[in-house]
This record gives C-alpha cells, sequence and structure tokens, in this order.
C-alpha cells in the first residue's frame, strides 16, 4: 500500500504541485460523478440490466467499499495547442480529418488518456469493467471554460483507488464531464508519452490532511 501511493504521488508530479484555495467547480463536480459512478458499483438491478457477465460484475464489486466522502488527493491536467495535442495523441494530422472526425477526437481529447491506460495497462476484464462504470452528465459550459482532466485518489478496501474526470466542451455552449475508474499508473502513461510540456500542465489541486493520511496507511 504505501509503495503504490508513493510510486502514485511520484508519477503524478509531472509540471509541479500547487494546492488550490479558492473554490474549484470542476473539482466539486469532480467528486459529484466520482459518487454517481459509486453508485452504480452497488446498483445490482443497473448491472443486471446492462447484462454484465459475473467475472465483471465481480471486479466492479471491489468499488463497493471505496469512501467517496474521504478524498485523499486530486490532480488537475489542463490541456492545450488542441491540433498539436491531437497530432500527439491519436497520430493524425488534423487537415487529414472530416469535420465529424475533428469534432469526435476533440471531444474525446481529455478523456483519452484515461481509455488508454485502462486498455494498456489493464486487463481486457478491468477495460470493460470501467466502461460499465463510466458515468457522464451535461452541463452549461462555465465562463473560461478549459479543457481539463481531474484525477481523484480515494481510500479503498485494499488499496488506494482512483476516478479520472474528463471536461470537454460538447457543444456551442455545453460541456460535458465524463468520471470512470482509472488504474493509477495514469501518471506514469502520461509521463512517458512524447507530448512536449507545452501541451498540457499538471497540478495538484487537493491533499488531505495527514491525520486523514496515516489513517489510510495504518499508522
Amino acid at each position: 500500500m504505501k509503495k503504490l501511493l508513493a510510486l502514485l504521488m511520484a508519477a503524478l508530479m509531472l509540471t509541479g504541485a500547487a494546492l488550490a484555495e479558492e473554490d474549484d467547480w470542476y473539482l466539486d463536480t469532480a467528486e459529484e460523478l466520482a459518487a454517481c459512478v459509486g453508485e452504480l458499483v452497488g446498483d445490482e438491478a443497473y448491472l443486471n440490466a446492462m447484462g454484465y457477465p459475473v467475472e465483471l460484475v465481480g471486479m466492479a464489486h471491489d468499488y463497493v467499499y471505496v469512501d467517496f466522502t474521504v478524498l485523499l488527493a486530486a490532480w488537475r491536467i489542463e490541456w492545450s495547442e488542441t491540433d498539436d495535442l491531437l497530432q500527439a495523441l491519436f497520430a493524425v494530422e488534423t487537415g487529414e480529418l472530416s469535420d465529424a472526425g475533428r469534432d469526435y477526437l476533440v471531444q474525446n481529447t481529455a478523456r483519452w488518456p484515461l481509455l488508454r491506460t485502462n486498455s494498456e495497462e489493464g486487463t481486457a476484464e478491468w477495460f470493460a469493467t470501467s466502461q460499465m462504470l463510466t458515468y457522464s452528465r451535461t452541463y452549461i459550459m462555465p465562463e473560461d471554460f478549459q479543457t481539463c482532466t481531474y484525477l481523484l485518489l480515494f481510500n479503498g478496501k485494499m488499496n488506494a483507488e482512483m476516478i479520472g474526470v474528463a471536461f470537454s466542451q460538447t457543444g456551442e455552449e455545453t460541456i460535458t464531464a465524463t468520471a470512470l475508474p482509472v488504474l493509477p499508473t495514469v501518471g506514469e502513461w502520461l509521463r512517458l508519452q512524447p507530448l512536449d510540456s507545452f501541451l498540457f500542465s499538471c497540478e495538484q489541486v487537493m491533499s488531505a490532511p495527514e491525520n486523514v493520511w496515516r489513517s489510510v496507511l495504518g499508522e
């Protein structure tokens, strides 16, 4: 457990850390949607209605023990330079894309690192489970909206569990926030990608008090 948290912390300190003191609409919204992921885990009617196999439901059951009321840490990743970012993430020249193709990739840019980490670092069952527990909600676009991804660390039964929440513009005046379970290796995955620092920035926006961490670590 201690090694996992230490590795996670090191991996996510991509460009420094700065704790935000002012109200953070993105963080508050991310926490709300993370709690919705937790509701899906405990909703047997939902799982049955979706017809997911027993083995996937079993993997999802681990999140029943996550305490979504105690956020241990949170990081914000901001994305910029859309055309360059699309080329770096998707290996595609924007001039080759149709309008529909470009719109789709732009709308999913903030979510892409979460999906890629789950598909490349996890098992097929884990990837399917994360898709089963994905929850989205659309909002009126806030003033000065910035495409971004939040990584939230919660305390689980056996280890720290992470929820990723991606914020993307999906209409002229609307944005969509999408939450899903994500492997802690997302930080390492990002660190190893050939992305120039001007394409994204990462900052720690929240950390739990020391006494909470000691409780999690069993000290």
